[in-house]
């Protein structure tokens, strides 16, 4: 991911945001577990947790534990 003024967590929420627009997922469609976003994105599991607490917030998606 790329460097900035920008936390961590921020980019890695814009970049989920960035998948859900590409993959045009319907709602409840799985986006990928915390270790595989993580993964996929090159940054920890804290960082993914974080991000998607922040769309959780705006209501763009759910967690479920599984």
């Amino acid at each position: 991911m790329a460097r900035g003024d920008t936390s961590t967590a921020e980019r890695v929420a814009k970049a989920i945001r960035r998948e859900i627009g590409r993959r045009c997922l319907s709602p409840g469609e799985v986006i990928g577990t915390e270790g595989g976003l993580a993964k996929e994105l090159g940054v920890s599991r804290n960082a993914v947790r974080e991000a998607v607490g922040r769309l959780r917030g705006l209501g763009l998606v759910e967690s479920r534990q599984g």
